[in-house]
């Protein structure tokens, strides 16, 4: 049918983006092709007659040969592929998938991260989400959530005031994050604490003090989140709150007057990564599992911010004020080796602001603002080739992005 042809074209061009956007594959034209796929059996000659033949790919200059195939059953859709290395003949995958028609997005990434991992023996991004910060008013801010690619864009909070520092829990079930709201009791605007349950589809407040709270990382069970509390006598420190039992224990402090924020905890070796203006500019620190053996690692420029590490390696990426404009940074844990990730202009020649990066989890990514198109609006930054896509296209403005689990 009409329908099922227009879908087909659909998953076509779906697996085709996701392939060119991972960066390992260059997607051979077919008008290269030497044999008619429509036409051959994905068994390879001769175990089959009509089956490709390994050397038709080979001469043009092809790795991988992918067939796909499906059918639609009333609201079911039935897919099944087969992947081959043409250099060594064989066969890398063959799995059949099962969806709704109108999931056929979902198995389209699901299909792409399987190709991925059985190359690399790590997930892609696809299927992941994004969560972040997005103007909906004057002097309003309010957390969204998105595809990896910025499709999908949904609505979480109405407080109708200014959201702030989004933190996804590890099974990417929960968003914490902050928001200027009012303390009837107090009679006082305060920067409140809230977990948004993607289950229930309900949003929970969990510290309404007079301090202000502002969270920035889990820790990797879920159970605790790293936070920054404000005492209102200008200085900010490091904790680790406990949702259960709402109890703060302390991990990063002092000297008195500083601020510390924006702490971050590494999946692997769980050493913190942190912004610190206790040496009087704004820049970054790194501490211990126990919040110890404090060490200054960046210098870079007037003001450095947003660490966040790599999920696998021990190195950040990070955002720093130099020569006018900020831009993104890749750190060693030592602060010894750093490279600039991004130099953005606008239109009319001036220097364009990037910010608040996010790994992606795979490594391989990561997403941040910019206001290259005159708004601050989401990009995604591929780390080996250093290129860069647009994800959103409106006129808000977004702020702190924060790439989700798988």
């Amino acid at each position: 049918s009409e329908k099922g042809l227009l879908l087909g074209q659909k998953m076509t061009e779906r697996l085709s983006s996701n392939m060119s956007l991972s960066s390992y594959f260059v997607i051979v034209s077919p008008k290269a092709y030497m044999e008619d796929l429509d036409k051959a059996s994905p068994i390879p000659f001769p175990k089959e007659t009509l089956g490709f033949r390994y050397e038709n790919w080979k001469i043009i200059g092809a790795d991988f040969l992918f067939f796909g195939s499906y059918s639609i059953e009333g609201g079911d859709l039935f897919a099944s592929v087969y992947l081959y290395n043409i250099n060594s003949k064989k066969r890398i995958l063959k799995k059949s998938y099962k969806a709704k028609t109108f999931q056929s997005d979902q198995l389209v990434d699901i299909l792409s991260n399987d190709i991925i991992k059985k190359l690399t023996g790590y997930k892609s991004v696809f299927g992941t989400q994004i969560a972040a910060v997005r103007g909906t008013g004057k002097f309003k801010k309010e957390l969204f959530v998105m595809d990896w690619n910025g499709k999908n864009l949904k609505r979480i909070s109405y407080h109708n005031s200014i959201v702030l520092s989004p933190a996804w829990s590890p099974q990417r079930d929960q968003l914490a994050y902050s928001a200027f709201v009012v303390n009837k009791k107090l009679n006082q605007r305060v920067v409140a604490l809230f977990l948004y349950d993607f289950l229930k589809n309900k949003i929970r407040l969990l510290s309404h003090q007079s301090h202000s709270v502002l969270s920035s990382d889990f820790f990797s069970r879920g159970q605790n989140i790293l936070i920054s509390r404000s005492f209102g006598k200008g200085y900010t420190d490091i904790f680790k709150f406990n949702i259960k039992n709402a109890v703060f224990v302390p991990l990063i402090q002092g000297p008195m007057g500083a601020i510390n924020v924006e702490a971050r905890r590494h999946l692997k070796t769980g050493r913190f990564v942190f912004s610190s203006d206790r040496g009087g500019k704004t820049t970054l620190y790194t501490a211990d599992s126990k919040g110890k053996n404090i060490k200054k690692v960046t210098h870079l420029g007037n003001h450095n911010s947003s660490p966040d590490w790599h999920p696998f390696k021990r190195e950040f990426v990070f955002s720093a004020l130099s020569q006018g404009r900020m831009d993104l940074f890749l750190s060693s844990e030592d602060g010894k080796s750093i490279r600039r990730l991004t130099s953005l202009k606008k239109k009319n020649g001036a220097w364009a602001n990037s910010q608040s990066p996010s790994f992606s989890p795979d490594g391989r990514f990561v997403v941040f603002s910019s206001n290259v198109s005159g708004h601050y609006q989401l990009y995604i930054l591929n780390v080996p080739t250093l290129s860069i896509e647009r994800i959103t296209f409106d006129r808000y403005n977004y702020s702190s992005p924060a790439w989700s689990p798988h």
